[in-house]
């Protein structure tokens, strides 16, 4: 796997302020976003907090009792929102990298399909969940 900067996250032209205040709050930590891109996976793992933003911009339905497991309609895949990260290149320069809702978007059924976001798998009723608060996984 390879490790690399993020600098932000957005769906279509809205930014998920990664390292805003509230972000911070919630990491309770100042460290920047970084992200693990792992060539043997195909689904996207974020911190709960970022997922839930996620899964709402894209009209997912999360069950409470898998909320890492949400689905989508397959007939509303082509009117979904692109998906951007902007890489921190270390040098003050970001390049940008869009996933398109195809690839984000995974077939369960014929009428159902999965989104390849997700989470760490964490229990959040669980209040010891100790789940990576900066980190991402990029499935390829």
């Amino acid at each position: 796997f390879w490790q690399v900067g993020i600098k932000s996250f957005r769906i279509e032209k809205e930014f998920l302020p990664i390292n805003s205040k509230k972000y911070r709050r919630h990491l309770n930590q100042p460290e920047k976003f970084s992200a693990i891109i792992d060539s043997g996976s195909v689904q996207f793992r974020f911190p709960s907090a970022i997922l839930k933003e996620i899964n709402e911009a894209i009209n997912a339905t999360c069950s409470d009792d898998q909320p890492d497991v949400c689905t989508v309609d397959c007939g509303s895949v082509s009117d979904l929102p692109d998906f951007t990260i902007s890489f921190d290149t270390g040098n003050g320069q970001t390049i940008d990298h869009s996933i398109t809702p195809s690839d984000y978007i995974l077939p369960e059924s014929d009428s159902q399909c999965v989104s390849a976001f997700g989470g760490f798998g964490c229990d959040h009723s669980n209040k010891t969940c100790n789940e990576p608060k900066n980190l991402i996984v990029l499935g390829m």
